[in-house]
């Protein structure tokens, strides 16, 4: 449950914004159980496949807290998988138990193919990516505007701590109860 998660992960959960100086490249890291980059399906394919390839599809998470039980999620690859597809660079990593699992795609292609190596980090997951100016009218983004749309989704969020990066400013966003 999402209790059990939040407890497992200290009971807070904290997502870092990270706007580039250039407002071009947005980076997104949180301290959650990881996105599945590494479960393979019953047809030996991992799900990075299925999130950043396959446009409507759905993934299976592990929940680590029943040995019996596996969440299915419906279309979680959807905005992934059009983000991957059409950024001029994609980056996604999945944090599990300190070993970091990678997939980097550039202008919608693997560049590289899964990869694994050793972590500081326990979990969490990292995406980065740059959209392609050919593909959207405007890759620049408003600082202002994602700083404000934070806050709006911070003060619906309990338990989880927002902090948004650009330039030398550094915001903090949480749910504040009334």
């Amino acid at each position: 449950s999402r209790d059990e998660l939040l407890n497992h992960c200290g009971g807070i959960g904290n997502i870092q914004i990270t706007l580039s100086d250039d407002c071009r490249q947005v980076t997104v890291e949180d301290d959650g159980r990881g996105i599945p980059l590494s479960i393979i399906d019953e047809n030996g394919e991992y799900n990075y496949v299925k999130l950043f390839e396959t446009l409507f599809s759905g993934c299976n998470f592990d929940n680590s807290f029943s040995e019996e039980t596996i969440e299915t999620i419906g279309q979680n690859g959807c905005g992934q998988c059009v983000t991957a597809e059409t950024s001029i660079f994609y980056r996604a990593t999945e944090y599990k138990n300190n070993i970091a699992r990678e997939v980097t795609y550039h202008n919608g292609c693997l560049e590289r193919e899964y990869k694994e190596f050793k972590s500081d980090k326990e979990h969490g997951t990292k995406t980065e990516f740059i959209l392609d100016d050919t593909v959207y009218t405007d890759v620049v983004f408003n600082s202002e505007y994602i700083r404000d749309y934070i806050k709006k989704i911070a003060s619906t969020s309990r338990n989880i701590n927002y902090t948004f990066y650009h330039k030398d400013e550094i915001y903090h966003f949480k749910y504040v109860s009334i």
